[in-house]
């Protein structure tokens, strides 16, 4: 428990460390909030590029 604890203060220190681009992420992630539907549609459609990328990866390993 005490390394995640640690860790959580290195993470925090991290994100005070970037400052303004925390805020940037908490932006982001409140208009990701916002389109909602939207937002899982892109995760679908990351998860089949990512589905896709592998195949790729893989035939272009054989060849």
């Amino acid at each position: 428990m005490e390394k995640y604890f640690f860790l959580i203060i290195k993470f925090i220190k991290i994100l005070a460390f970037f400052g303004k681009n925390f805020f940037l992420i908490i932006k982001f992630i409140k208009i990701l909030a916002f389109f909602g539907k939207k937002f899982f549609l892109i995760i679908k459609f990351i998860k089949i590029l990512t589905f896709f990328g592998k195949i790729f990866f893989f035939n272009y390993k054989i060849h």
